[in-house]
């Protein structure tokens, strides 16, 4: 969790019926899985992800009342790009992929989001010649560029309320969100910080991150209310938000002498989750359940419901990490990534 980004990945392709991560096809159904291709382990990263039913909006990975029998399934990523040995921007609709860029220099998305018929993804761009990446955000295949002070941006987290768009990122070191293109700072700039993801119920704006506070005192999991921070006892990092009702969960982890610790907050009250060197990277609440997923053994992708480890992955040959997690109806789907030393597979599955 050195960088803090909800890295989303590579190849996904179509339908089928297979074990993913070790679970039994009884219990898991791969929804978007076959295609590999070989990478450099050192960009071998993966995503949370979007789940939209019929044309309800669904925005990032928040529940969806529909029945997920007709859910569109969108994945945001990048692939290698072996001409110009980048980083390209893609995305995926029910397996199908969708270039957002040329691949002639680096460009990676991260956070999704759908409204309607409209796909929003948020990322970075490093132009060739740039000596630093660009904070930006595409709405349907469209590059648009966000404003930054300092010489770097990149953004991170990205929601539609109505006719609004919200990006959560960092303009240098420090952690923002935009609205509208317009930022809001969140941070000093004598403090390194990022922003995450960002959601907006009614007319609150909900930003989680993370702060340095300086001093030699280390990373702050936080979120911001309307711009007001509310500190996570005892966190140092915070990768994802809900709200549910008058509650607000926040999930991420701590540094401890022994290792990362994965945990999650409720009101602030923390909820250490089972695991060795474990990190979080996405939560979703549905009702009175509260599922993270993150990964243990700094390699090993797992996903915990209500506090309750379940390993993704019994190959002892792959590593990988569970990234992103949505709910639609009754169903759970989880995404991540497989790596077993040659090639990377992304992979989405549903929990039936």
């Amino acid at each position: 969790m050195s960088n803090g980004k909800k890295w989303q990945i590579f190849i996904v392709i179509k339908l089928g019926t297979a074990d993913i991560y070790g679970l039994k096809a009884s219990s898991l159904t791969t929804e978007l899985l076959n295609k590999t291709t070989t990478m450099r382990p050192t960009i071998l990263m993966a995503a949370a992800f979007a789940v939209a039913v019929n044309s309800c909006t669904k925005q990032s990975n928040n529940t969806s009342n529909n029945s997920s029998g007709n859910a569109d399934v969108y994945l945001s990523g990048y692939r290698h790009n072996v001409t110009h040995n980048t980083s390209q921007a893609v995305y995926w609709k029910n397996g199908t992929e969708v270039t957002l860029s040329s691949g002639t220099y680096r460009s990676e998305p991260y956070g999704i989001a759908v409204s309607g018929t409209d796909v929003y993804l948020a990322g970075w761009e490093w132009p060739t010649g740039n000596a630093n990446g660009s904070a930006v955000y595409w709405k349907n295949g469209v590059v648009h560029y966000l404003p930054q002070i300092g010489l770097s941006g990149i953004a991170v987290g990205i929601t539609v309320s109505g006719s609004d768009i919200y990006v959560a990122g960092r303009d240098s070191t420090r952690a923002v969100y935009w609205k509208n293109g317009i930022p809001t700072f969140l941070t000093p700039y004598n403090h390194n910080a990022v922003a995450e993801e960002v959601k907006v119920v009614g007319t609150d704006i909900y930003v989680v991150g993370k702060e340095d506070q300086g001093g030699g005192s280390g990373w702050q999991a936080k979120y911001w209310k309307n711009g007001t921070a509310v500190t996570m006892p005892g966190g140092s990092y915070g990768m994802a938000i809900e709200i549910s009702g008058t509650d607000v969960y926040v999930a991420g982890s701590a540094n401890s002498s022994s290792g990362s610790i994965a945990q999650y907050w409720k009101n602030g009250s923390v909820v250490n989750l089972p695991g060795i060197n474990a990190e979080v990277n996405d939560m979703v609440v549905s009702g009175s359940d509260v599922y993270v997923t993150g990964l243990t053994n700094l390699t090993h992708p797992v996903y915990w419901k209500n506090g309750t480890r379940y390993d993704l992955e019994s190959n002892p040959i792959y590593t990988g990490a569970a990234r992103g997690i949505a709910i639609a109806g009754s169903d759970v789907y989880i995404g991540g990534d497989r790596f077993n030393g040659t090639e990377s597979i992304a992979r989405i599955g549903r929990m039936v």
